[in-house]
């Protein structure tokens, strides 16, 4: 057992050093490489696009993806450094095991019944916050909706209205209907190369299909239940998504955290194993 420690633990450690570097590069390329991803996205798109003879809308998918390139950029920076404190914390462990260090073990320890004590509380916080969370979210989307101005906006509330309406299939947040009251919603919309006056609706109130590609021609020269979602409100849509994805995220934390207590064991373990010296026998 004592042999099988060690061997655990470096083990564990290199895992999540892969781990953090996978999400370095991962933050570092969303942030750094932003033009040359969004150039390599929108080559692989126009080519599914001539597959399914829809390359006229080449233009508006490749302003979206613009868009959501620099809504999420922020988030790459978080991941980064996210990355890198899985790295660091790693190599704490890492090192103390290799140089049977009781310092580096113990700050390592000490990083590890952090992380534990935040994954056992926060579904807790989760599971009695979720109302708020969800009513807060409501509230960002409605707001949101008011303040949305066009599909090719780079306002950050125009990009999370239209990734959510396409993504989720839903439009406004009880309907359609909520463009229509809108005060910033401009009723002459540009899209598929054709520019449409008085528009009821945005584009992205159309069903698209997998490619992300409008399924009915007609729309958005005309808006219906049968090709488009106005119907669909995205606020009851959010909620269950937030409810399916929370029970999930539940999970998740705690064997995450169940894997934690069984890191923390194995290191206390081994930092009262270390500067143990055999009893001379007489």
């Amino acid at each position: 057992m004592a042999c099988i420690r060690p061997a655990v633990l470096i083990i564990i450690n290199i895992v999540f050093i892969t781990f953090g570097l996978i999400l370095f590069t991962g933050g570092i390329t969303v942030v750094h490489f932003q033009g040359e991803n969004i150039e390599k996205i929108s080559d692989l798109i126009h080519i599914l696009l001539q597959k399914i003879n829809a390359e006229s809308q080449k233009d508006d998918i490749d302003k979206i993806i613009r868009n959501i390139f620099t809504f999420v950029s922020p988030f790459g920076i978080t991941i980064a450094i996210i990355g890198i404190g899985c790295v660091i914390i790693a190599l704490f462990g890492f090192c103390g095991v290799c140089r049977n260090n009781k310092k580096l073990l113990g700050i390592y320890a000490f990083f590890v019944g952090i992380l534990t004590l935040a994954m056992l509380t926060t579904p807790v916080v989760l599971y009695y916050k979720k109302d708020d969370f969800i009513a807060k979210t409501e509230n960002l989307y409605v707001e949101s909706t008011k303040s949305y101005v066009s599909l090719k906006s780079p306002d950050v509330r125009s990009v999370f209205v239209a990734v959510t309406s396409i993504t989720l299939k839903c439009c406004g947040s009880k309907s359609g209907a909520d463009f229509v009251d809108s005060t910033n919603f401009q009723p002459t919309q540009t899209f598929n190369g054709k520019t449409y006056l008085n528009s009821k609706y945005p584009p992205f109130c159309c069903k698209f299909n997998f490619f992300i590609v409008i399924a009915d021609e007609t729309c958005p020269s005309e808006f219906n239940e049968r090709n488009s979602n106005i119907a669909n409100g995205c606020v009851e849509e959010l909620k269950n998504v937030i409810s399916q994805y929370s029970y999930t995220a539940f999970i998740v934390l705690y064997i995450g955290s169940t894997a934690l207590i069984v890191i923390f064991a194995f290191v206390a373990i081994e930092i009262r194993s270390i500067g143990k010296k055999p009893i001379p026998v007489d």
